[in-house]
């Protein structure tokens, strides 16, 4: 678990690029557009799996965008938040207009719950402050989850685009339920990757 930094600044005296803040706002943003160049441009990643991450969460954004058209077309200009989506994302912004953070130097922790265990971990290199990859514990399986969530709305964009779903909501139910069972298979996936083998097998 990261330490607290020893020296804490109050984030209203950074301003403009000198703002952790603004990135956190602009990855939002950028996934919530299906941007995944800037999604990826929003990471610090120095290891293979720590990269990986990375690359999931970049195929995230483009399972979004290509949601975010499929549902567009299908049901009209609010169709993304019809299936459920413009909410998700609108509550994201606004955790990030909560998020507290502390600043030590080139190394930032934000914190957006109200106990004290960072949620994410922050560095300031040549081109601004990104989002460290340190932040996801076991970041292969970490990135293996982002991954199965991204499938599953690429399976969900597929269908829409398809006609599958008359409406909205049916396509929001199938969009809850593919996530729920992606992520079920996976757990199931991992937790046999990581069992013991047994005598004799």
């Amino acid at each position: 678990p990261a330490s607290h930094p020893t020296t804490h600044l109050a984030t209203t005296r950074l301003s403009g690029e000198n703002n952790p803040k603004r990135l956190l706002t602009v990855y939002a943003l950028a996934m919530a557009s299906g941007d995944a160049d800037r999604v990826k441009d929003s990471f610090w990643a120095e290891t293979p799996d720590q990269r990986a991450v990375v690359d999931a969460y970049a195929h995230l954004a483009r399972s979004v965008g290509a949601l975010r058209k499929a549902s567009t077309d299908k049901y009209g200009p609010d169709g993304f938040d019809h299936i459920g989506f413009g909410q998700m994302f609108a509550a994201q912004t606004k955790t990030i207009e909560n998020t507290r953070l502390f600043v030590d130097g080139p190394k930032a922790l934000a914190f957006t719950n109200r106990d004290n265990k960072p949620d994410l971990r922050l560095v300031r290199v040549e081109t601004g402050w990104k989002i460290s990859a340190t932040s996801f514990a076991h970041p292969a399986q970490f990135a293996a989850r982002i991954d199965a969530q991204a499938t599953a709305y690429d399976e969900l964009a597929t269908e829409i685009a398809a006609g599958k779903y008359r409406l909205a909501t049916d396509a929001q139910v199938a969009g809850r339920n593919k996530v729920r069972d992606a992520k079920a298979a996976l757990e199931q996936k991992l937790k046999a990757s990581t069992q013991p083998a047994q005598p004799g097998k």
